[in-house]
């Protein structure tokens, strides 16, 4: 069967990893978070191989035959497509660890602009709880194992924070993705793992007193927020209506 980008769009996860071969070696790998990666199965020098080929759609099924196409010219003249290239050096190499990816991930969210406060927190998370744990380690070796390892006994005594630590390490492993420096991201659906970490709802009302020490807040001089926000609260302790509802009147 020769693969379409409509039959590759229609492959849905499964509770477990699956691969579907087109044939010759070339398939693609569909993960239960839904990631679809490209693979080239050889043979080579009596052991087998898999190479990745990309992520699907950002390495489009066209790209991904030429570069199998390529790989298969190297296997045929008893190359490995996989091998170290000439030049490069261990410490070229290091670029993959984890200490790397999160030196450029903070960079990124320098540069996306978000709020001071997550960018103070995204950093100070990663150095307190991720880089002393996994500073050497390859990107790519790093599995749900290791992310239930990490996340677990933290949820045990602050399940709070392993949220926070949860979230900042699955949004950096999502950059790591998009940027092919991973081929998975271990903390998807990682709470199915560690049901500790999940949030719960809670119901919480003011009481009495609360809601008068608010009222006079929002009326003394140096409230917080904009004018149209302190309006807004006012109405909702007046009437005691939904926020959405409250903002959304004309």
């Amino acid at each position: 069967m020769k693969f379409t980008d409509k039959y590759i769009q229609s492959l849905k996860p499964k509770d477990r990893m699956y691969q579907v071969r087109e044939g010759h070696g070339f398939g693609v790998r569909i993960l239960p978070s839904g990631l679809r990666i490209w693979i080239y199965t050889y043979t080579l020098d009596r052991r087998r191989h898999q190479m990745n080929l990309g992520h699907y759609p950002l390495t489009s099924l066209a790209e991904a035959r030429e570069k199998y196409h390529e790989a298969t010219v190297m296997v045929s003249k008893g190359e490995n497509p996989q091998a170290r290239p000439e030049g490069i050096g261990d410490a070229q190499l290091t670029d993959n660890t984890i200490d790397s990816l999160i030196t450029q991930y903070k960079k990124f969210v320098v540069e996306q602009h978000y709020a001071a406060a997550t960018v103070r927190e995204t950093k100070r998370t990663l150095d307190k709880y991720v880089l002393p744990v996994w500073k050497n380690r390859n990107s790519q070796d790093i599995r749900r194992r290791d992310a239930i390892a990490l996340i677990e006994p933290l949820a045990a005594v602050a399940p709070g924070q392993a949220r926070g630590v949860m979230k900042i390490t699955r949004a950096m492993f999502n950059y790591a993705l998009e940027r092919e420096i991973v081929d998975l991201n271990p903390f998807t659906r990682l709470s199915a793992a560690v049901p500790s970490v999940k949030s719960t709802s809670t119901s919480r009302v003011l009481s009495d007193v609360e809601i008068k020490t608010v009222w006079n807040i929002l009326h003394s001089k140096d409230a917080p927020g904009t004018p149209e926000t302190r309006r807004a609260l006012l109405v909702v302790l007046v009437t005691a209506q939904r926020p959405g509802e409250v903002t959304g009147m004309p």
